[in-house]
């Protein structure tokens, strides 16, 4: 007996070591909807003091986002991206539920796929650098509509030259 008991211990040791130091969050839901364990990580990304919440409380600050399986949470001043899985343990209904913070790698995946599609319009990254600085200057304006251009011109003294036949025919 007193040899289970110590294997038991380790494993238990081994296992809050384990959740301390996975990068990320975890959070075990027991069957009446309460979160019964939270790993620091999960804490970082949702919220202090997880455990004993209800899990309905905690997802009803994430975002659902249109791709599956992933929500937008606030974290401090910023908006993150989790991807989201949950396992279901045995017959007592408890869920494991993991969150990855893949904020960074969806960032990635978009600016990499900018960088595709301005490849194949066959714009250089010479190019593509000016369209992204011109696109990030503060001073950047919208181009003036058609009209307000000919109302500006107008009031400058241009006319607009008569249509004759020759204009019509050239």
């Amino acid at each position: 007996y007193a040899g289970l008991q110590q294997q038991l211990e380790q494993l238990s040791n081994r296992l809050a070591i384990l959740m301390r130091v996975l990068p990320a969050g975890v959070l075990v839901i027991a069957p009446d909807g309460r979160i019964a364990q939270a790993n620091p990580t999960a804490e970082a990304l949702l919220s202090p003091a997880l455990e004993g919440a209800t899990w309905s409380r905690v997802a009803s600050r994430l975002q659902l986002d249109l791709t599956a399986g992933e929500a937008l949470v606030e974290v401090g001043h910023e908006t993150r991206r989790l991807a989201l899985s949950h396992t279901r343990i045995g017959p007592d209904r408890e869920h494991i539920i993991l969150l990855h913070d893949i904020t960074d790698t969806h960032r990635l995946r978009r600016a990499a796929g900018r960088q595709e599609r301005m490849a194949a319009m066959g714009l250089t990254p010479d190019v593509q650098r000016a369209i992204n600085q011109r696109q990030q200057s503060p001073e950047l304006q919208p181009a003036a509509a058609p009209s307000d251009l000919i109302q500006r011109l107008m009031g400058a003294g241009w006319t607009p030259p008569a249509v004759t036949a020759e204009t019509q025919n050239a």
